[in-house]
């Protein structure tokens, strides 16, 4: 299923580019072409309400969409693009293939990364934590921040032993004013992550919270 929707013609996403705004459609395929990149100049939102992403753990589709009433910034103060994770249905093109790891309150969500799919996101981290098992394929986990703090947190995960986690000591700033999201692409060697932390400088107003734009994990 994956390979197929991989490989539609570019006469076929150019028929599907009405279904979307142009300008969306070269986002879209700018991320796809170098994710690394692409969180450097642009801040990708991840709204958990359950009109934009899934309310369960899974794969799913997805598109991005731009966001023109809301600033965003680098740790310069340099003006970048401010964009919207939202899921979208199976039969709409182009899409992101994506394994998606939900959050569930006072509790700890866990999914395998394999290779259904090509890339990978969390539901926003607001207080949360996100570990990961450190393996080329890993399991990953979104922690409630509230039933676990931060100094507890890795206990609670006790099936594997070799695993690291981000929390708000590693995003450095105050989660009440911001929050973080973890992407992951899959390469010819496994799963690469990469996290994105912000700050609201006001209502409509966003600041990227690292120096680089994003930090690996």
């Amino acid at each position: 299923m994956l390979s197929t929707i991989n490989s539609i013609s570019s006469a076929s996403q150019c028929r599907r580019k009405s279904d979307m705004d142009v300008s969306n459609y070269a986002m879209m395929q700018t991320f796809k072409k170098d994710p690394k990149a692409f969180l450097k100049k642009n801040l990708l939102l991840i709204n958990n309400e359950p009109t934009n992403v899934p309310i369960s753990s899974g794969i799913y589709y997805f598109q991005l969409e731009s966001i023109t009433d809301k600033q965003a910034m680098d740790h310069n103060g340099k003006k970048i693009n401010c964009c919207l994770l939202k899921q979208v249905p199976d039969y709409s093109e182009p899409v992101i293939t994506a394994y998606y790891l939900a959050y569930k309150q006072d509790a700890v969500e866990s999914s395998q990364l394999a290779n259904e799919a090509d890339y990978f996101f969390t539901a926003g981290l607001s207080g949360c934590g996100f570990a990961v098992e450190d393996t080329g394929y890993p399991r990953v986990f979104h922690i409630d921040g509230e039933k676990y703090p931060n100094d507890k947190m890795l206990d609670s995960i006790t099936e594997i032993d070799n695993k690291r986690l981000y929390n708000d000591e590693v995003y450095g700033h105050d989660h009440y004013y911001g929050a973080s999201s973890v992407i992951g692409v899959k390469n010819s060697t496994g799963w690469q992550l990469y996290g994105q932390a912000w700050y609201m400088k006001s209502l409509e107003s966003y600041q990227l919270a690292f120096r680089e734009g994003i930090y690996l994990i």
